[in-house]
């Protein structure tokens, strides 16, 4: 029986085209109503996950998903949601503009298919345009397909390039570095395996750090400095350890000129964006980089009060329901835009003499100001 293949999170995300992050999320919540979540493994800190068991998973997802008991369209999830805002960085790949909302690539009301593969971020012009009228005349499903596949190709060489330097200096010193419970747990393991079985793993990455190419000769005498070899008294190594991370940090700050992202500290993520828009993710930028992070200051969204719903919308349109949007989106937002009014198609009845179901509203009798705005309904 051939035995079973193990991918680290980061080749999982290039085989699916799924980020690390969102197959995560897919291990502690049920995207489906049926409860079904991604089974894993994990090894020192890193998600593995067996390929079979992930393509399977993939092949689940993209299945129809249940109709809501209210509503006629699937629920996306928060998970999902946060995935298509973050890789495109929660800006159009089409008019680069920051302010956006979730699409179907192909109409849900047909394939009620949720998959992130099936949804990108677009901005409410070119949603409506997509979505209403102009959908075989102007932007088409392969324009957008072809911007989608876009997204995940450079996802994908990013995930790759994770993989590659998990194990760099920077790597050393975050995931160690910033995990807050690491220095009790080492230094006050109950036993001495217990503490050897911890050490093992930091000193698995220091040998490999040992071993790259194009070092810095500073960062390489510190290294150098915290050696098991040197402090045969394993606590003692712990406490040397400890102590050189910080000089590591130092020294790679000053020889690359960065310094600490002043919007996320290093993390890079902040409290509400998954994906901070300052480093990108990074952790640091240039020091010679002006930064305003004022324009990334929470304010409640004007359209639904914080609510994350409106009286219209189940789902903000404005603010995808999170109910706060950065101080730059509220600059950039006209809320005039989401106020509704009766389909000229169908006169607000749902439903023309041509059609049962009204195309150009499916159905709602109404649309938004943008949207009736935005469609040619001499297309019908």
């Amino acid at each position: 029986m051939q035995s079973s293949t193990l991918l680290s999170e980061f080749e999982a995300a290039q085989d699916v085209k799924i980020s690390p992050t969102l197959l995560r999320w897919f291990t502690s919540y049920a995207a489906k109503d049926d409860g079904r979540k991604l089974k894993f493994t994990i090894k020192e800190g890193v998600y593995y996950y067996e390929k079979k068991e992930l393509l399977e998973f993939n092949t689940y997802l993209h299945m129809p998903w249940a109709k809501p008991a209210k509503g006629t369209r699937p629920t996306i999830p928060t998970g999902i949601a946060t995935e298509i805002k973050t890789e495109s960085h929660y800006r159009c790949p089409i008019c680069n503009t920051n302010i956006g909302e979730l699409a179907h690539i192909k109409p849900v009301s047909k394939t009620f298919d949720n998959h992130p593969h099936n949804l990108i971020f677009l901005c409410p012009n070119h949603h409506t345009v997509y979505d209403f009228g102009f959908r075989y005349s102007n932007i088409t499903e392969e324009d957008i397909l072809i911007h989608k596949k876009a997204i995940q190709n450079f996802q994908a060489l990013c995930w790759g390039l994770q993989s590659e330097i998990v194990f760099t200096y920077l790597s050393l010193i975050n995931i160690i570095g910033r995990v807050k419970e690491f220095e009790t747990i080492l230094l006050n393991s109950n036993s001495q395996d217990e503490f050897e079985n911890i050490l093992k793993s930091i000193l698995s990455k220091i040998d490999k750090l040992k071993s790259k190419k194009d070092k810095n000769p500073e960062i390489d005498k510190l290294i150098a400095s915290v050696s098991i070899k040197e402090n045969p008294d394993s606590r003692q190594f712990a406490y040397s350890f400890l102590t050189v991370r910080n000089d590591i940090k130092t020294v790679y700050q000053t020889n690359t000129d960065l310094i600490v992202c002043p919007l996320c500290n290093t993390k890079g993520f902040t409290s509400f964006l998954d994906t901070c828009p300052v480093c990108v993710g990074e952790g640091f930028i240039n020091k010679d980089i002006e930064v305003d992070i004022s324009i990334y200051e929470l304010e409640d969204c004007p359209l639904c009060d914080g609510k994350g719903q409106t009286r219209d919308f189940e789902v903000c349109p404005a603010c995808n329901g999170d109910g706060q949007l950065t101080k730059e989106q509220v600059d950039n937002i006209d809320i005039s835009n989401y106020e509704m009014e009766d389909c000229p198609l169908c006169d607000g009845k749902g439903q023309t003499k041509d059609f049962e179901v009204c195309p150009a509203c499916n159905g709602d009798g109404q649309l938004t100001k943008q949207q009736v705005d935005m469609t040619d309904f001499d297309a019908y």
